[in-house]
C-alpha cells in the first residue's frame, strides 16, 4: 500500500520499507535452478530463463526455498544452486536479461541486478573515521 501511493513516492515510511527490504534481501541466501547439459562433449550449466510478458525482459528465477521451487517446476530435471547476494550482483547475466525474480508465481519480487548492486555499494562503503 505504501507503493500503491504515487503523489506520496519519496515519503519516510517508503524508505524505511526500502531500506528494511534491502537488508532482509541481502542476507538471504536463495535457490537458483539449473540443468546439466552436455556441448560438444562438455559440460556446462544451463539457467532457467523467464521472461517478462509485459516489458519481455528476461529474468533468471530464485526461490527462497524448497517448498517455492517445487510448487513452481514443472520439471524434475532441475537442480538447485545456492546463492547469497553478494554472489547475485556480480554474476555475468546472459544477454538480454536484467536480472532475477524471487518466487515467481507466488510473491513475484522482481530483483534487477543494478538494485543488487546498489544495494551492496551503500552496504560496503567504508564508514567515517570519527575519532581523527
Amino acid at each position: 500500500e505504501i507503493r500503491a501511493k504515487k503523489d506520496n513516492s519519496d515519503n519516510k515510511a517508503r524508505m524505511q520499507l526500502d531500506r528494511n527490504m534491502g537488508m532482509s534481501m541481502r542476507n538471504a541466501h536463495y535457490l537458483m535452478p539449473y540443468n546439466e547439459l552436455s556441448i560438444k562433449g562438455k559440460k556446462a550449466i544451463g539457467l532457467v530463463m523467464l521472461t517478462n510478458n509485459v516489458n519481455k525482459n528476461k529474468v533468471i528465477p530464485l526461490f527462497t526455498d524448497k517448498y517455492e521451487f517445487d510448487s513452481f517446476r514443472a520439471d524434475k530435471k532441475f537442480r538447485l544452486l545456492p546463492m547469497d547476494f553478494a554472489k547475485l550482483a556480480d554474476m555475468k547475466l546472459p544477454e538480454g536479461t536484467n536480472g532475477f525474480v524471487i518466487n515467481p508465481g507466488s510473491a513475484s519480487v522482481s530483483l534487477p541486478q543494478t538494485y543488487i548492486k546498489k544495494v551492496m555499494e551503500t552496504v560496503n562503503k567504508p564508514k567515517a573515521d570519527t575519532f581523527k
